[in-house]
């Protein structure tokens, strides 16, 4: 079976970071936000095997540049695979309920 390297942009990065930081001190629920941030990392660390299994989003232009989600907990994580140099890039990681179409918007594409 082959492996991927996984890398998160900056943009997914941050959006972390400010998930963890919303609920450790907005919601002051820190162990929420741990145990959130592990569940997260082992969902993204796991598609450095078959990362394809995760289905392409449906909305158009993402799907033709071959972006899909997987989902953990209430969030969705956006990726992008490169079959050819075996890398998996988190693009974001967004929370379910938000409008994902604006959300998709946001995403920078060329980190």
């Amino acid at each position: 079976m082959e492996q991927y390297e996984v890398q998160t942009t900056r943009q997914a990065e941050a959006q972390l970071a400010e998930i963890v930081h919303y609920l450790s001190h907005e919601l002051l629920e820190p162990g929420i936000a741990s145990a959130l941030l592990t569940a997260l990392e082992k969902a993204m660390a796991s598609l450095s095997t078959f990362p394809q299994r995760a289905m392409l989003v449906t909305e158009e232009p993402w799907s033709q540049q071959g972006v899909r989600k997987l989902l953990c907990k209430n969030f969705l994580i956006y990726f992008s695979v490169d079959a050819v140099h075996h890398q998996v890039t988190i693009l974001a990681v967004v929370y379910a309920r938000r409008d994902q179409l604006s959300q998709l918007g946001n995403l920078q594409l060329d980190n």
